[in-house]
């Protein structure tokens, strides 16, 4: 292919094809745009030299003497300030080489700086060879504790060094060191620990006082299982399972120094009785009335069960219901500071037993009750505190405290069968006139060592008082005082009843076997489970109300233990003629929490 001048007016080969100026520039002079005339295209580099960009370029070289447009190029705008095409401002696109910057071009100051009061000709080491062995030694005395460190004897050139860099994998230590006697530091610590305590000991006036008279061989027997725990010989500790923490409260209801221990024996006489039976039925009359609940806290509850009411129906979210109460509070058996039991019921379920609030399924369920306690939450009325939700349960509840009066509240949702117990609880109580009296009395000695929260394996309320029902139906008999009462009952269930193998019924007053002959299925349906109790609901035959009880058996040897310092109790107030607190061996603690919670009821507005 041939490449002919290429003429203005766009004529010749295709191959001007790649280059085809107008008719107008073509007669432009040389130079006005930093392009030779058409007519003298020709690919000489004679005509025309490309720019050259060298590497490394520095920013003093002279700028391009064939730049396009005849100007400066776009590398010199950019170092004298000016915007390149890129659109970029003030960007270096070449800089200078490394070996040319300035850092790396000074020499800097060459002349050598000294520490003031040396002088620069001193020799700051001395030569290794003309120092002894002995002043390496008094050297290293000087020093302090020395490093361990290679020292090699080169006067035999035979003599190898007793230590060297060898290879780990296949060198092995000298043997003459692992031969030696080894120094057992063990028994050089503990050595020096016998010689210092026995000096302490020689030293010390209070061991050697022969005047000391032990007073542990005239402690009266044993009074509380509390009282010879802490009598019990210092030695080394080791982890123990709970069963050995027999008769161990929780740390709220631990007694202290400055308050006494049992407040509803203060002030009271009982010398003048002389058996020791009516002193402990006295003391039990006086424990019921300190805990029994007066009108204000009565007034206060159920309040509170309008408010829970009040504060559901504003939320539109919620189905439109009503608060019933069940329990304690309604059997009217509770503690000062009992829990309240509350259920939410729609009124198709009140009805018809058909329930509009469906929880089954476990998330659809935790949703459902943290929006309950949103709510409480936000109610002014309520100002719910310490919410907890609890959808893993049989029974789904919200846990949650009162605001304005500080009582802990359990409301589950469309479930009316402790409702319907509450007919029967009264029936109990007008029949069996001593549950009024040991319903309070095992509530208490539960709560004090956290044995009566269902959702943590403890015996709930109504199972409690099913106990008690059960123990007075199975005896047969009225004791003529509430303490003979009290003693069968822990010497029943914590001595003779069989956890194992027994199951309670109260719709007829039986304890049965819990495997029933040809079948191994207990009251719910479900396998019978021998650390477990089994009582069957009065109002549902299928219910199993003390299923979920695991720690069924401990609660048992809390009983057996209670009846064992108990009995000792009264046989040491019948030896000796004492007249304090018989009760305080199983219910002295801390009571400030009924006092405090009675005075801010009664100092409420």
């Amino acid at each position: 292919m041939t490449f002919g001048n290429g003429g203005g007016n766009g004529g010749g080969n295709g191959g001007d094809n790649y280059y085809r100026p107008s008719a107008s520039r073509s007669q432009q002079r040389p130079g006005q745009d930093g392009r030779p005339p058409t007519s003298d295209f020709t690919f000489s580099s004679t005509h025309i030299s490309a720019p050259q960009f060298p590497q490394g370029r520095a920013d003093n070289a002279p700028p391009s003497a064939h730049s396009r447009r005849g100007g400066a190029s776009r590398f010199d705008r950019d170092r004298d300030g000016m915007r390149p095409r890129g659109g970029r401002r003030n960007r270096r696109y070449f800089n200078p080489a490394p070996h040319q910057r300035a850092l790396l071009q000074s020499q800097g100051n060459k002349t050598p700086e000294h520490v003031l009061g040396v002088d620069p000709t001193s020799n700051k080491f001395r030569d290794p060879q003309d120092l002894s062995d002995t002043e390496i030694d008094d050297q290293d005395d000087a020093r302090g504790p020395k490093k361990a460190r290679v020292r090699s004897n080169l006067a035999d050139g035979n003599s190898v060094p007793k230590w060297s860099n060898p290879d780990p994998y296949t060198v092995l230590p000298p043997t003459d060191d692992t031969n030696g006697k080894k120094i057992n530091f063990v028994n050089f610590i503990r050595k020096a620990k016998n010689e210092a305590a026995d000096a302490s000991a020689a030293s010390n006036p209070v061991a050697d006082n022969d005047d000391f008279i032990s007073f542990e061989d005239t402690l009266p027997i044993s009074t509380s299982l509390n009282d010879a725990m802490a009598r019990a010989p210092s030695g080394p500790r080791h982890k123990r399972k709970r069963e050995d923490h027999a008769m161990a409260l929780t740390d709220d209801w631990h007694p202290v120094s400055f308050r006494s221990s049992t407040p509803w024996a203060d002030g009271k006489d009982y010398s003048q009785l002389s058996n020791v039976k009516d002193h402990l039925h006295n003391e039990i009359l006086d424990f019921c009335d300190y805990v029994r609940d007066d009108e204000r806290d009565r007034v206060v509850r159920e309040n509170l069960i309008k408010r829970v009411e009040r504060a559901l129906r504003k939320d539109h979210r919620i189905y439109y219901g009503k608060v019933e109460c069940f329990g304690s509070f309604r059997a009217k058996l509770y503690l000062p500071t009992a829990d309240m039991d509350l259920v939410y019921v729609s009124p198709q379920y009140e009805a018809y037993r058909n329930p509009v609030i469906v929880l089954g399924h476990y998330h659809r369920t935790l949703a459902f009750l943290r929006k309950v306690g949103r709510t409480l939450e936000c109610d002014r009325t309520i100002r719910a505190k310490d919410i907890n939700p609890i959808a893993g349960a049989k029974v789904p509840i919200v846990k949650f405290t009162d605001g304005h009066t500080n009582i802990k509240v359990d409301l589950s949702f469309e479930n009316l069968s402790g409702v319907d117990a509450t007919p029967i609880l009264d029936l109990w109580r007008t029949h069996y006139q001593d549950v009024a009296y040991l319903v309070p009395i095992v509530k208490q000695f539960l709560a004090m060592r956290g044995l009566n929260d269902v959702h943590t394996g403890g015996l709930g309320g109504f199972s409690i008082i099913c106990l008690v029902v059960s123990y007075l139906q199975v005896s047969g008999s009225h004791f003529s005082d509430l303490g003979t009462t009290l003693l069968g009952f822990f010497d029943l269930f914590g001595n003779k009843f069989d956890l194992e193998q027994t199951r309670i019924e109260m719709h007829e007053p039986y304890h049965v076997y819990k495997a029933c002959p040809g079948t191994d299925l207990s009251i719910d349906g479900r396998l019978e489970k021998a650390d477990r109790l089994s009582i069957q609901d009065p109002n549902n035959p299928s219910n199993n109300i003390s299923g979920g009880t695991s720690q069924a058996k401990f609660i048992l040897n809390q009983f057996a233990e209670a009846h064992r310092v108990l009995k000792e109790k009264m046989d040491s107030f019948r030896a000796s003629g004492s007249h304090g607190s018989m009760l305080e061996v199983i219910l002295g603690g801390n009571y400030e929490s009924y006092e405090v919670h009675r005075s801010f009821i009664n100092n409420m507005p």
